[in-house]
C-alpha cells in the first residue's frame, strides 16, 4: 500500500475525467492551510507539519465508526455488493429504505456533509503521511459511496446505464489539483524566480521591440520629409560659389584651346578638360523652412539634438564652370 501512495505522490500530474472520479477537494480548513503551506519558504516540510497536525486532530477519521452516517453506509456497501441494483430508480428506493429519507435530502444533510469532508480531508491527509493508513480502503470505499448518494439525489440519469452503480464503486479518486504535485523549496523558488524573469524579459523586449519600431517609422518619415528640402530654403549667405581663382584656371585653360582656331568648330573643344571638383559645404536651413516640418519630424530633431537653422548640414555641391564668350576670328 505504501509503494501505491508514494505512487500517488510523484507521478506526473493528469487530469482526470470528472465523469468517471470522485474529487476529494473540499472547502475545508485543513486545505486551506496546505494551500497556504504549499506558498511558504519550504512548502514540503509545512504541507507534511500540516498534516501531522490534522491527523491528531478529532476530524480525522481514525476510526470510521467516528462517521454519523457509518451504520447506514455499512449496510448500503453490503446491499450493493450483491449486484441487485441496476439502475437508478431501484438505488432511490435503497437509500430511502436504509436512511429513511430520500437521496437528494441525505446528501444535503449537514452530518452527511461534515462526515464527507472529513472523509475527503483525511485521505489527503494518509497520501502525505503515508505511514498514518490502517483504514486507507474503508476511507476511500466510503468516501465512493457519499459520491454515489449525492448522484442519486442529483438525478444522475448516467446511473441507468449497464453496470454504472458497480463502477461507481470503483471510481478513482482524485486529489486537489491546486495542492499536488507539491513541490520542493528548490523548485518552487526556482520556477516562480524563472517565470517572472521569463515574463519580465518577454516583457521588456516586446516593449523595446515596439518602441524601436516606432521609432524607425518615426525616422523614416522625418528622412522622407528632408528629402523634400528645396534650395530656396537654405540661407542665401552660405550657398557656394566660384572663386577668382577657379575662374582664372578657367579663362587660361579657355585661351589655350582657342589659339589657332580660325573658326569655332566645337563647342567641346572650348571646354575644360574636368569640371571644378565637387566640394562638401556645410549649409544650414530657414528659421522658417523648420517651422514647416511636421511634428514627427520636428520630435525627431529634437531627440537628435539638432538644429538646422545652427548645426549645417554637409551637402556636396558641384559648380559646373560658365562657358566663355569667345567670338570667331
Amino acid at each position: 500500500m505504501e509503494d501505491i501512495i508514494r505512487f500517488m505522490m510523484h507521478r506526473p500530474p493528469q487530469r482526470a475525467d470528472v465523469s468517471v472520479a470522485v474529487s476529494v477537494e473540499e472547502t475545508t480548513t485543513f486545505q486551506a492551510e496546505l494551500l497556504q503551506a504549499r506558498n511558504g519558504d519550504s512548502p514540503r516540510q509545512e504541507i507534511k507539519t500540516a498534516a501531522q497536525r490534522f491527523i491528531s486532530s478529532q476530524t480525522y477519521v481514525k476510526e470510521l465508526s467516528s462517521l454519523h452516517y457509518h451504520t447506514p453506509l455499512q449496510v448500503f456497501f453490503e446491499r450493493l455488493t450483491n449486484g441487485s441494483i441496476n439502475n437508478l430508480e431501484e438505488l432511490k428506493v435503497l437509500i430511502v429504505e436504509i436512511f429513511g429519507q430520500e437521496a437528494r435530502i441525505v446528501s444535503g444533510d449537514a452530518n452527511f456533509i461534515n462526515d464527507r469532508k472529513r472523509l475527503s480531508d483525511s485521505i489527503i491527509a494518509i497520501v502525505l503521511i503515508p505511514t498514518e493508513q490502517p483504514n486507507l480502503d474503508g476511507l476511500v470505499r466510503t468516501r465512493r459511496l457519499c459520491a454515489l448518494i449525492e448522484r442519486a439525489g442529483a438525478d444522475d440519469q448516467s446511473l441507468n446505464e449497464e453496470g454504472a452503480i458497480q463502477k461507481s464503486l470503483r471510481r478513482t479518486i482524485v486529489l486537489p489539483g491546486e495542492l499536488f504535485p507539491i513541490p520542493s523549496s528548490t523548485e518552487r523558488l526556482r520556477d516562480e524566480r524563472t517565470l517572472r524573469a521569463e515574463a519580465t524579459q518577454v516583457d521588456e523586449q516586446s516593449k523595446l521591440k515596439q518602441q524601436l519600431e516606432e521609432k524607425a517609422r518615426a525616422l523614416e518619415s522625418a528622412i522622407q520629409e528632408l528629402r523634400g528640402i528645396k534650395y530656396s530654403d537654405f540661407k542665401m549667405g552660405d550657398l557656394p560659389t566660384e572663386t577668382t581663382k577657379e575662374k582664372k584656371a578657367f579663362s587660361a585653360s579657355a585661351a589655350r584651346k582657342s589659339k589657332g582656331k580660325s573658326s569655332l568648330t566645337n563647342e567641346s573643344n572650348i571646354l575644360p578638360s574636368s569640371t571644378v571638383q565637387p566640394t562638401v559645404t556645410p549649409l544650414t536651413l530657414k528659421s522658417e523652412a523648420v517651422e514647416r516640418f511636421d511634428l514627427n519630424t520636428k520630435k525627431v530633431l529634437e531627440e537628435l539634438r539638432l538644429d538646422l537653422t545652427r548645426v549645417p548640414i554637409h551637402i556636396i555641391v558641384l559648380l559646373p564652370p560658365q562657358k566663355p564668350s569667345i567670338s570667331p576670328v
